[in-house]
């Protein structure tokens, strides 16, 4: 579940995706089916450092150790103020864990999200309590409420309404998006300096493979071609670049600048996203796709 038929991802009602895309390609990130029983059997494996009690061996304890292991650290920037309580002292990325700190005490944390689903787990390995918060629908400050409610609870902190403040946040959040998105929408005489026959042809990234740009009767046409769903026309906004209209309201539009030689001849474009809410998954500003003339 969702929230897509407002401008901004995240404004609209809940409702239920009309698919959800095939994830084959992560599916060790996103693709593991596990019921409630079977998650908590897995948190506890993790709290008793490889071993169920009373059942099998599954790993030493010095593997535990080299999982939490602090490998990366990472900035702690400053939260909403709504949630400065949260700011950790330290935040490190180790083997599939984040290393982090509520009020002095050691968690061990990851979080994930595929289409219309968020989850996080928690480890208070010190106290001998971990959890996991799982929701089918993308609401992140949902899912960190009733996080940071278990987190005071088993901590032994006053009760804090985490749910009215992540509702705040959001709603500041929402609300500024939307301005960058009107303004992206809004109407311009966008004319491309150059003959739009000039930008059409497959451009191919090293990470992700070919992306092709067609010229239609309509205009240009932008397609990922090993992602279905990630098509549609390209409108002109500003010089050589565009804004993608994908027909899967699903996913996130994107800027799409071409580079142009001083021979007047397309050799790249770049991108990135157009909403500043945008998830880390449309990592569009990744991509560095260059012009195959081979084809």
């Amino acid at each position: 579940h969702a929230r897509i038929t407002g401008r901004v991802r995240g404004l609209g009602p809940v409702s239920a995706l009309p698919a959800v895309p095939l994830i084959d390609n992560v599916a060790p990130a996103g693709a593991i089916n596990a019921s409630a029983a079977d998650l908590t059997r897995w948190l506890s494996l993790q709290l008793h450092a490889g071993t169920l009690p009373g059942g099998p061996h599954i790993w030493s304890p010095a593997r535990t150790a080299e999982m939490w292991e602090p490998q990366v650290v990472e900035p702690t920037p400053a939260p909403a103020p709504e949630f400065a309580a949260t700011r950790p002292n330290l935040s490190a990325y180790a083997l599939g864990w984040t290393i982090t700190d509520y009020h002095g005490e050691r968690v061990i944390t990851h979080g994930g999200g595929v289409y219309g689903g968020i989850s996080k787990v928690i480890l208070l390995p010190d106290r001998g309590v971990a959890f996991a918060v799982l929701t089918n629908a993308e609401e992140h400050f949902a899912v960190d409420a009733v996080a940071y409610d278990l987190l005071d609870h088993y901590l032994g902190r006053p009760a804090t309404d985490w749910a009215a403040r992540g509702k705040a946040v959001r709603g500041r959040d929402l609300a500024a998006a939307t301005k960058t998105v009107d303004a992206a929408l809004a109407p311009r005489a966008a004319n491309p300096p150059l003959p739009l026959q000039t930008y059409a042809g497959v451009y191919r990234d090293p990470w992700y493979g070919p992306i092709t740009v067609a010229r239609t009767r309509a205009g240009l046409t932008l397609s990922f071609d090993h992602s279905k769903d990630m098509r549609g026309p390209l409108i002109p906004f500003d010089h050589d670049t565009f804004r993608t209209e994908f027909t899967d309201p699903a996913i996130e539009n994107a800027y799409v600048t071409f580079a142009v030689g001083p021979d007047g001849r397309v050799t790249g474009m770049s991108l990135k996203p157009v909403s500043p809410l945008a998830d880390f998954s449309f990592d569009y500003a990744d991509l560095a796709p260059v012009r195959d003339d081979r084809v």
